[in-house]
């Protein structure tokens, strides 16, 4: 399967796989143990950085991926190198998170250690490997 698909610009693939991790933690939150085992598998507390990255997006309309790599500051951008999340100080330059102050400093440590400056296709791989996870072990009813 293909994580980021090279028929879209890689900034709508990588939101859109944010908003739909975003998506599927949610419905899975209903879960009473859900959370826990989140937490404390390496792969699920990728998600919470995903969810930061998905808020940029949806609410502040920031673009949260950029090229990295050698650039030459020529009349037209010539980017050579893939394309990464953002930092986290990039990422909230034009727009403050929002919510309860405990969830909010879970989200940036979770961006910080897995999103910010990793090529695009890694977080979400690891999160769709979490999500594989939960379904192989009947964790969600």
């Amino acid at each position: 399967m293909k994580l980021i698909d090279d028929g879209l610009p890689p900034q709508f693939s990588a939101g859109t796989a944010a908003v739909w991790v975003a998506a599927l933690d949610d419905a899975l939150m209903t879960q009473p143990t859900y959370r826990g085992r989140r937490d404390k598998h390496p792969d699920g507390r990728v998600v919470d950085g995903l969810r930061l990255a998905r808020n940029a997006v949806v609410h502040g309309a920031v673009l949260a991926t950029e090229a990295e790599g050698m650039k030459f500051p020529l009349s037209f951008p010539l980017d050579y190198g893939p394309m990464v999340w953002v930092s986290y100080e990039r990422l909230t330059a034009q727009w403050q998170p929002k919510g309860k102050r405990a969830d909010l400093v879970i989200q940036r440590e979770a961006y910080e250690a897995h999103l910010s400056r990793q090529e695009l296709r890694v977080p979400v791989a690891r999160a769709l490997s979490w999500f594989d996870e939960v379904r192989k072990r009947g964790w969600v009813t």
